[in-house]
């Protein structure tokens, strides 16, 4: 067996010893290089960020310059609009230099005529102490001092007041009229007259004479001129003469004769222009498309701002002298004193050229037409105030001179005269409004008046008072009745009267009555509802539910009128105010009644009749608390319980407080 080999240090040959000294020279190298390629990859990452940061540099560099030339392009076009502005400016300068230098020659002229002013005015000034007879005023100080609300340009007039028995007006008609400043002034003498006229300051001067020509005293002279370099008189062939400042045409008061739609769009005309008027009615009531409670809160509106009313009686004659107009003489005897009248009892239709042509005239006076426009003669047809119309609710003939109706039978016409039968006229509701004063009054379909008169027996109504948007948004206030059939609960009529939204809640109600709609379709109508325009209940929606609770005997009512009678009459009832007594306090009718506020009814019923069967009378500010009232009522075995509908804002009679 061979014997291994024993090796150490000392007894290495010298081939391990080159092999030793060759690994170690390799991995010595291997160090090296290891060393080196981290060195290496140093410096290429100094280097890298090195050129990131001067590409990045680059990029600024060429942002910077371009945002540069984008300047130097604004400042070059900003340099050539200055240029141009410039040029302008230099253009208008010397334009003012020579509009200056034509001021300065006029200015020159004027001088020359100061004197000569002067002299005019003081020759006029002598005139006037000549025509006056030379006396001196002797008006106690302080007596020309007047209390005037003005508003807008007429401000500076406050306090002013036009005494005497001749006043003289001076007003300045030069070029300083035409502006507040020199510049301006010059250039607009240089317009035409008419655009000189339209001179703020110009206009300023002729609202103050006009309003110191108002102010005069009725028994006054006066004289009217301008002045520029002369004194002259504005009216033609009236130098130093003495006007009279009373026209001999003047009205102080006014008669309407008439008391419907257009009566009182006159009445309300003439009193807002300060004539005394009074309308003369000769049925009972005015506004007979109206029931006659309603017509009198009308009444009692117009009556509050001045105009005056008569009812139920007539023009026998009209007074007058020298063919001049001063009164007129009632059917009654008496006489009123006016200067101008004016008659408004409606219109009849003008059938002169239908009945020439033989053309068959209706039962109420109109002509004659089917649902096409079409007259007995087929080749004519007629539309508007002369012709009859077929009502939607009656189904009988009347006239209804509206403008809108005449417009809509027009283009019905028009359809069928270029295609026959393409189009019809059904029929109408007779819806109309107007505004009275700050009322505004409407209607559709028939009131219970006209129902009954028409022979209608089975009728209801119920009437309601309120808002017609929340009171946060300024609500205003609404009075309506609305008219239904009792067995049908079809929807017949709807009058609303108040300063509040009329038009939208008639509209909607002549809307339901062309669709033949019953109480009971408008109870739950789908309407807009938002606070700036409604109410979460509209008004109709409040009208339709009271109307259904009396058909369907939830509900006891009585209108104003009833309840008037029952006290003119003395009849045996206990009427009951609900409101708190804050509310007495301030308002109330002062007819009777007993105060118990609702919230205290229950506590408080033994002040109440005993006997059940006595007739109670509940209401509150608008009934909507009387109402609750007459429920607890009920409750408590009472029978014969009755509300008052519309409360105390539809009551239109004197009230004690």
């Amino acid at each position: 067996m061979a014997r291994r080999r024993e090796t150490n240090i000392f007894s290495l040959s010298l081939l391990d010893c080159i092999c030793c000294g060759f690994g170690a020279l390799i991995l010595f190298h291997m160090i090296i290089a290891s060393r080196s390629g981290r060195q290496y990859e140093k410096v290429t990452e100094t280097l890298r960020a090195e050129v990131d940061k001067r590409e990045k540099e680059v990029l600024d560099g060429n942002e910077r310059l371009v945002e540069l030339r984008n300047s130097f392009r604004e400042i070059d076009e900003k340099r050539a609009a200055a240029q141009g502005l410039s040029t302008r400016i230099l253009e208008t300068l010397k334009q003012i230099e020579a509009e200056l230098a034509i001021y300065d020659g006029q200015t020159v002229a004027q001088r020359e005529h100061v004197n000569k002013l002067k002299a005019d005015l003081k020759s006029l000034e002598e005139g006037t102490k000549r025509y006056s007879g030379g006396t001196p005023s002797q008006e106690v100080p302080g007596r020309n001092v007047r209390s005037f609300v003005g508003d807008g340009d007429r401000q500076y007039l406050t306090g002013l007041k036009v005494g005497g028995k001749r006043i003289f007006f001076l007003a300045d008609a030069s070029s300083s009229m035409l502006a507040e400043d020199i510049v301006n002034a010059v250039r607009r003498h240089l317009f035409p007259p008419p655009t000189r006229l339209r001179a703020r300051k110009w206009r300023h001067a002729v609202r103050s004479v006009d309003w110191l020509a108002a102010q005069m005293p009725r028994e006054a002279q006066f004289q009217l001129y301008v002045f520029n370099t002369r004194a002259r008189p504005v009216l033609a062939g009236t130098d130093g003469v003495w006007l009279a400042a009373k026209d001999g045409a003047t009205v102080d008061k006014a008669i309407v004769v008439g008391g419907g739609l257009i009566g009182f769009e006159v009445c309300e005309a003439l009193r807002l222009a300060g004539i005394d008027t009074t309308v003369i009615e000769k049925t009972r009531q005015i506004l007979p498309f109206l029931d006659p409670d309603l017509a009198k809160l009308v009444e009692r509106h117009v009556r509050a701002h001045g105009p005056d009313i008569i009812v139920g009686n007539g023009v026998a004659e009209f007074l007058g002298e020298d063919g001049r107009l001063t009164g007129v003489k009632l059917d009654n005897g008496t006489e009123l004193p006016c200067q101008l009248a004016v008659v408004a009892v409606g219109v009849r239709p003008n059938v002169g050229l239908a009945q020439a042509a033989g053309i068959e005239i209706g039962e109420v006076g109109g002509i004659r037409v089917d649902e096409h426009m079409q007259t007995s003669d087929p080749d004519v047809y007629a539309v508007g105030d002369c012709v009859e119309c077929r009502s939607l609710i009656t189904g009988k003939k009347v006239r209804a001179p509206y403008g809108d109706l005449a417009n809509l039978q027009g283009r019905v016409a028009g359809q069928n005269v270029v295609r026959a039968g393409s189009a019809r006229f059904p029929g109408i509701t007779q819806t109309g409004i107007c505004k009275i004063f700050d009322y505004t009054v409407g209607f559709t379909g028939i009131s219970a008046k006209q129902a009954q008169d028409l022979g209608w027996r089975n009728v209801e109504t119920a009437t309601i008072s309120g808002l017609d948007i929340p009171v946060f948004m300024g609500g205003k206030l609404l009075i309506s009745k609305m008219v239904a059939d009792r067995e049908t609960g079809r929807i017949l009529g709807f009058q609303c009267i108040g300063p509040g939204d009329v038009s939208k809640r008639v509209a909607t109600v002549a809307m339901a009555i062309r669709g033949n709609l019953t109480v009971a379709d408008l109870v739950n109508a789908d309407l807009p509802y938002a606070p700036p325009y409604s109410l979460a209940l509209d008004h109709v929606i409040v009208a339709a539910q009271v109307l259904e609770n009396k058909l369907a005997g939830r509900m006891q009512g009585l209108s104003v009128t009833e309840v008037k009678q029952r006290v003119d009459s003395g009849a045996d009832c206990f009427i009951l105010d609900t409101r708190s007594p804050a509310e007495f306090e301030e308002m109330r009718l002062g007819i009777g009644e007993t105060l118990i506020p609702l919230g205290a009814l229950r506590d408080r019923l033994g002040e109440l009749p005993q006997d059940k069967d006595k007739e109670i009378i509940l209401y509150c500010k608008i009934s909507l608390r009387g109402y609750e009232g007459a429920a607890i009522l009920s409750a408590h075995g009472w029978h014969n319980v009755k509300v008052m509908e519309g409360g105390i804002m539809a009551w239109p009679y004197p009230r004690e407080k």
